[in-house]
């Protein structure tokens, strides 16, 4: 009993964080992955008859979890800039029940146009999902970020899956899904001989697809959220300085001639490459997987970093960056994560190890 307050007051926060008021449906799940699994069951039972759209930007989650709902995929195009191809979700409408759209992609940490697929979807009485299990917390800064006016609608999205273990500070284990109408709370009702209440309210394990659950993360999200509150002068401050690190280091791209900059941060997580001597994707990926492991050697800890490596389809790169000729079915870039707030004091430090 205790945590599952604990629960009932952080998803609470979670909820007013994102704009859905004192009315919503929510609570903590195991981690993403089962939070999008229980968003799209729900948007199969409201839409049993029809698709789940995503772009090919989403997690490979959704279309796994459609697969375990025996529900049909639809996946949304996307040009070179990673921009869905609004005339195929206006086609197709009429067989799309709900649109996932993600805000922060685990790779490069793009967010989608969410105005402008709202706008779509309500023309075609059509749900939006919200994937933010990467970018949710930033919420607290949207007015600082690059599309903030998208962010200024996500209270406007039918469900929202939140992971509490990306920014919210959590380990493995911590994730959160929010339906703006807790009247899809009818789809988990269950009669358990041997659940007891405590009270009238809905009960947490009513309202989940896990059933019972530990009380372990609630119990630790609820004692972060004490101490960095979810607002701009408490968790709000880490985020700021994620931010800034990636901006900065950003910059500091921009500015060099042995670095490109693969495309503007939405959030904190960066993609660029060498430049290589001869125009070729493979002399690209050489020179990625060459920095890596560089970066990887602890021999001398003091010139040691970690970075990730991230591929890109040719096709999209050199859409991109017509001058290189494509001999390779992908490109392999870099990618720096600035997710903590003590990033913002090595940028500068990273960009000479690696030699920008």
């Amino acid at each position: 009993p205790p945590t599952s307050e604990m629960e009932k007051e952080a998803v609470k926060e979670l909820a007013k964080m994102v704009g859905y008021g004192d009315r919503y449906l929510g609570h903590l799940t195991s981690g993403g992955t089962i939070a999008n699994l229980e968003a799209l069951f729900v948007a199969r039972e409201i839409h049993p008859n029809k698709a789940i759209a995503a772009t090919s930007n989403a997690h490979y989650t959704h279309r796994r979890m459609c697969h375990v709902l025996n529900t049909k995929f639809l996946e949304i195009p996307v040009d070179e800039n990673e921009i869905p191809d609004f005339n195929f979700i206006e086609k197709h409408a009429e067989e799309i029940g709900t649109i996932v759209v993600t805000m922060g992609t685990t790779g490069l940490g793009t967010t989608e146009p969410l105005s402008k697929i709202l706008d779509i979807a309500k023309k075609h009485s059509i749900r939006i999902h919200v994937d933010a299990a990467y970018g949710g917390f930033f919420s607290l800064i949207k007015n600082d970020l690059p599309k903030s006016d998208d962010w200024q609608r996500i209270s406007e999205a039918d469900s929202i899956v939140i992971d509490p273990h990306k920014h919210g500070l959590q380990p493995y284990g911590c994730g959160s899904v929010l339906y703006r109408d807790p009247f899809v709370g009818k789809f988990y009702k269950h009669d358990s001989p041997y659940t007891y209440f405590t009270s009238e309210e809905l009960h947490l394990g009513e309202i989940s697809l896990e059933c019972s659950r530990a009380g372990a993360s609630a119990a630790a999200f609820w004692a972060t959220l004490q101490m960095l509150p979810l607002n701009n002068s408490g968790l709000g401050t880490v985020l700021k300085k994620a931010r800034e690190a990636a901006v900065q280091f950003s910059d500091l791209l921009k500015e060099s001639s042995t670095f490109q900059l693969f495309q503007e941060p939405d959030l904190d997580i960066v993609g660029y490459f060498r430049i290589p001597e001869t125009a070729k994707t493979s002399e690209i990926n050489k020179l990625s997987q060459s920095l890596f492991e560089k970066g990887m050697n602890r021999d001398n800890p003091s010139d040691s970093y970690h970075l990730s490596l991230y591929k890109i389809p040719v096709d999209q790169f050199t859409a991109r960056f017509p001058n290189y000729k494509a001999d390779t079915d992908y490109v392999q870039i870099l990618r720096s994560v600035f997710m903590k707030e003590e990033h913002v004091g090595f940028v500068t430090d990273l960009a000479n190890r690696i030699g920008i």
